[in-house]
């Protein structure tokens, strides 16, 4: 039914003996450990599937975007990358982990103070990363995203690695029984199965980056401030476009295009 979660559905309609096959890389583990609760009260069996079926049959499908990688500059962020870094890895040491597995962009782009241009109206670029307990940290995110001014910026905070080598990354951080913080609200199921076949230990916790991002330091506050008055004057120029227009001249799509070039223009 629509809105209703996966695993609510199976309680409510699935028969007993129910067998359901997933994509482990497009369900969390918290997701994941729910369809099993709901399956394990019928009878019925998780399938982590090895390939997602849409894939073979989307031969359409577009590339992946690869949108350019821009610095955040530090009177934007209010706090430089290093000093991110350096706190999630002391808090690390603390608490005995070898590495935390940030694999939410938006916590990447907070951390290592980039933005991005993949997702339309979400500043971030699609990437995940390592950051371990001695301070270094690995960057997931394709080298034909960044121009040489962003790789030297990144080169003195992280290694840039490409995405398909995060298997293989992998490994050799979970190899020897490395205790790996991972968000289970946020990270593939795959992900954490990984990290156990190689060797490694699953510590579930929150993504280090969450409360630092809800809480605002006084740059990001005033800038979240100037970004409203500077969307304010967009909108009331739009308005004021809008109100000069013949009764019934305008479709929705018209409307919401010229808002989107008026914040385009003022935003330029």
């Amino acid at each position: 039914l629509v809105g209703e979660p996966p695993h609510k559905w199976i309680a409510t309609h699935a028969a007993k003996g129910f067998r359901l096959g997933i994509d482990p890389w497009m369900h969390t583990g918290a997701e994941v450990r729910k369809l099993e609760q709901a399956l394990g009260d019928i009878g019925g069996t998780l399938v982590l599937l090895p390939f997602n079926p849409v894939d073979r049959l989307w031969t359409d499908r577009p590339a992946e975007p690869l949108g350019k990688v821009a610095i955040q500059a530090e009177n934007q962020a209010g706090v430089p990358a290093k000093d991110k870094i350096a706190k999630i890895a002391a808090d690390l040491t603390d608490r005995g982990l070898a590495a935390v597995f940030i694999t939410d962009p938006s916590s990447v782009a907070w951390i290592f103070n980039i933005r991005g241009n993949d997702v339309p109206h979400t500043p971030h670029p699609l990437s995940r990363a390592f950051i371990k307990a001695d301070g270094s940290a690995e960057l997931f995110l394709d080298p034909r995203k960044t121009n040489l001014e962003v790789e030297s910026y990144l080169r003195d905070l992280c290694e840039q690695v490409e995405p398909k080598m995060l298997a293989e990354r992998l490994e050799r951080l979970s190899t020897g029984g490395a205790r790996i913080l991972v968000d289970p609200d946020l990270a593939p199921h795959v992900l954490g199965h990984l990290i156990r076949h190689f060797g490694g230990e699953v510590v579930e916790g929150n993504d280090p980056a969450k409360l630092g991002r809800a809480v605002k330091n006084m740059v990001e506050l005033n800038g979240s401030a100037a970004a409203h008055l500077q969307d304010g004057v967009a909108m009331v120029e739009f308005l004021h476009w809008f109100d000069e227009q013949p009764a019934g001249s305008l479709t929705e799509i018209a409307a919401a295009e010229a808002l989107e070039a008026t914040r385009a223009r003022v935003g330029e």
